[in-house]
């Protein structure tokens, strides 16, 4: 077996990604043809069986438990009873029956990896879930892609902006992290912001913030005008629309970026040798639907088409990720054809127990 790739994800341990012909998946291939949507199959049952190499790769340090298998709508999660996720497969043959051929294609396995030695968190499955998740849980409701994006997430952040979810009926969403002289820079700007306010009338008003401090968040226009407000551990842009771009009306908080740090809400930043800001930065496709900002208490009116409600002042910011988690993952099964994935799962499984009832 050649490990293609490897990478930390940090307390999670590592990510290995490996490519193998896809006749060795033949009988996974088949029986995904023969299942139901949201099918769960047990390694060593029903005629599921691969040869010793994938086995052990799919099994990992698992040795006392048997090895599951969890349909998403363009591979499965391999994973423990628990419902810890060992593996990604991706396949495009499977789920695919009139393109199943174990002659054909490559089946690409991303396993997570436990280094010797090292206590590491999990990512577990929530099977059926097609809402909000927090950071370490992941759905068969979304793409093998997605769920990858997901676990990727935990990759820690460096000085170079990277992708984290990508939609193309949405755009991306980056992130960053700022060190020292970058990170005293937009939080110096900020407090400014409070002690020349006195913190009246400094939120869900149009400022401009300095030039240098603007392209450090990475806006597109760093010359154009921003509302700032706070989060319960950091602080959210966003701007007012007077034009109606995507599913935005005039007037709608399109949300522009999130920036966490722990020292947001103390009287004076961290010394600067200290500083570290990690920066969220939505980039729309063009007319594509937007995340919105609710600044007050009262509902707003207008939400993402995706379904994921504004983002407001008494989330934290990683309440606020899993909001913009959500909307990609839905929104990438759009992109897919298949937004209403889930609704047809739930479908099925309705028309299976009333079978079994009668």
């Amino acid at each position: 077996m050649i490990i293609n790739n490897s990478k930390s994800l940090g307390p999670y341990g590592e990510l290995h990604v490996t490519s193998h012909h896809g006749r060795l998946f033949d009988k996974l291939r088949k029986i995904c043809q023969e299942t139901a949507c949201d099918a769960t199959h047990v390694v060593g049952q029903d005629g599921l069986s691969f040869i010793p190499q994938i086995h052990a790769l799919l099994q990992q340090k698992n040795h006392h438990e048997p090895v599951m298998l969890t349909k998403f709508p363009d591979g499965y999660c391999v994973h423990t009873p628990s419902n810890i996720v060992l593996s990604l497969l991706k396949d495009e043959h499977l789920c695919k029956p009139a393109e199943i051929n174990s002659e054909k294609g490559k089946t690409f396995a991303f396993s997570l990896v436990s280094p010797p030695g090292l206590n590491v968190h999990h990512f577990k499955l929530v099977k059926d879930h097609n809402g909000v998740l927090p950071p370490s849980s992941i759905t068969n409701i979304c793409s093998v892609d997605h769920a990858l994006a997901k676990i990727s997430s935990a990759i820690p952040l460096t000085a170079d902006p990277r992708i984290l979810y990508s939609s193309p009926n949405v755009g991306n969403m980056m992130g960053c992290m700022l060190n020292q002289d970058d990170a005293q820079e937009v939080k110096n700007t900020f407090f400014k912001l409070i002690h020349k306010t006195n913190k009246v009338d400094m939120y869900d008003r149009p400022i401009k913030l300095p030039t240098e401090t603007s392209k450090l968040l990475r806006l597109n226009d760093p010359e154009g005008l921003v509302c700032i407000a706070p989060l319960l551990n950091g602080i959210a842009g966003y701007r007012k629309k007077t034009s109606a771009p995507g599913n935005a009306a005039a007037g709608d908080n399109v949300l522009m970026f999130l920036a966490n740090s722990n020292d947001f809400h103390h009287d004076e930043p961290c010394a600067p040798s200290d500083a570290q800001l990690q920066v969220f930065k939505m980039d729309y496709t063009h007319n594509a639907p937007r995340v919105y900002f609710n600044p007050s208490e009262s509902p707003m009116a207008s939400k993402c088409k995706y379904g994921s409600e504004p983002i407001h002042m008494k989330m934290s910011v990683q309440e606020a990720l899993n909001n913009i988690e959500n909307t990609m993952r839905v929104a990438y099964l759009d992109h897919l054809g298949i937004k209403d994935y889930g609704a047809y799962c739930d479908l099925m499984k309705s028309i299976r127990e009333l079978h079994a009832f009668h």
